[in-house]
This record gives structure tokens, sequence and C-alpha cells, in this order.
């Protein structure tokens, strides 16, 4: 029986279109997704479900709209009654009678149906800042208390979480670092944020970090350390990576912040 086919989804956090160099950027720093658009299917008119973050992956993970997974704003969690508060009887009694059931992503869809499944980076389906006693593993993952937690989550078998932006390390980003690079949080804490290729904008600023430390680089070395293990299993993978850049702060590496000096920027 031929094997089912492996399925990588790459997802980026705030990428204008207009940012590749297949769509239009003439600085062209995206050779790599290029290639990707050239040999497969450039989509032209996709239009998010909503303007904030939350909301919108929950669509993506869903296939439906706000009005009916019920994210409708940041700080919601998509519904899963692990992320209900313990010990409120009402509060379990409205999300008994809640519109919005427990719905499957498309990470439990590949699940049930015989495939490997994991996630790193950035998922947020779960806020960021609420109580222990909600046990949402990103507000975990934010606090940096995560320690050996993998998952499951959302169908998720396997789960490699970082969050935030920026350069201050948190999830198991910051776990790996803090026993790789010791001194990371106090070079990424004291970093003069010059020189500032805009001066107007604060958040735009060059990273203090080594290549292999950033953590966009980290994301890419975990996804490919997974996709080498899944690919010696007889099963197939569904893996997706969630990049936080280019959110705001903007810190790419200071090479590659020179080499863009000069391009133009509209």
């Amino acid at each position: 029986m031929k094997k089912k086919p492996n399925v990588l989804l790459i997802h980026a956090d705030q990428l204008r279109f207009d940012a590749l160099g297949c769509t239009g950027n003439p600085a062209r720093p995206t050779p790599y997704l290029d290639a990707l658009a050239a040999e497969g299917t450039l989509v032209t008119r996709h239009m998010s479900t909503n303007t904030v973050c939350m909301p919108s992956r929950a669509s993506l993970f869903t296939g439906l709209q706000p009005s009916s997974h019920g994210v409708w704003s940041n700080g919601v969690a998509l519904n899963r009654k692990e992320y209900a508060e313990v010990g409120v009887p009402e509060f379990l009694e409205l999300q008994a009678l809640s519109f919005h059931h427990e719905l499957p992503t498309i990470a439990d869809q590949f699940l049930a149906h015989g495939y490997r499944t994991a996630s790193v980076g950035k998922l947020h389906l779960t806020p960021e800042y609420s109580p222990d006693h909600y046990q949402h593993p990103e507000a975990l993952a934010f606090s940096s208390k995560l320690k050996a937690w993998k998952g499951p989550y959302y169908g998720f078998e396997h789960v490699v979480m970082t969050k935030g932006h920026g350069e201050i390390p948190r999830g198991h980003y910051a776990i790996d670092m803090e026993a790789k690079e010791p001194n990371l949080v106090a070079a990424v804490e004291s970093n003069p944020k010059d020189p500032k290729p805009i001066p107007e904008l604060d958040d735009l600023f060059p990273s203090v970090l080594s290549p292999e430390n950033h953590p966009s680089q980290w994301l890419a070395n975990q996804c490919c350390d997974l996709v080498d293990e899944f690919s010696d299993s007889e099963s197939p993978f569904f893996l997706y990576l969630g990049i936080p850049d280019p959110h705001h702060p903007f810190i790419p590496l200071a090479e590659d912040l020179e080499a863009l000096a000069d391009a133009p920027i509209s």
C-alpha cells in the first residue's frame, strides 16, 4: 500500500503579502519561499477570517469562521474541557450549554487518520495570561514554567512551544537556551538596540543573538530534527511550524539587516 503523503505547514506571524520576493518585494529576501511558490500554487486572494491573532488561528485550525468556532477575541480559548476552570460548577454548566462544542482541529483529523502529529513554535490556541488553575499550557510557556510538558495539545501528540516575540526567550526555547547559553538573557536585556535603520521606529533593531541562537533559526532546527525523526517511521506525519516572526518587535540578525540596508521601504 502506498504511504500517505507527509504534510508540513509553515505559518509566519504578521507576514505581509508583498513581503515575499515572489509577491513583489524588490529586495527579494525570501529565495526559498519563492522557490516553493514557483513549484507549487501561489494563492493571491486569500483573506484572513479575523484581524486578531487567536480568532484567526482558530479558523486556520478548524476551518470555521469565528462565529462558528467561538473564539471571538484574544484571550478566549478554543473550546476544550481540559482547559475549563476546575471546581467551578457554574462555569462548567455554562460550558456544557455553550453553542461552541469541542471542535476537531486539523491535527485531530490527521491523528485520526493514522498520522503522527507535532507542532513547533507558536500556536496561541489558549490565552497567554491566565491563572495557573486554568492549566493553559501557553500561559505556562509564557512564564517559562513549561518544564517537561510537550503535549498532547489540540490533536498534536508532540509540542515544542515558544511564546512572546522578540529576543527574550520563553517556553521550550528558553529551557534550551538556559542550558546552552546561560548569559543569553543578560545579553538580550542589555542590547543597545542600535543602529536603528528607521530612527522613528523603536521596535526595529539588530538582534545581539548569534544565527544559531536566534529564535527563528532555533525553531527551524527543531522542525528539521522532527522531519528526520518522523521520516524513519512507517507512519506519515503532519508537522506544523509556527514562526513568531516577523511580528514586532522586529529583530533580524545584524548581518541580515546590514544586507538589506539599501533596500527600498514601502
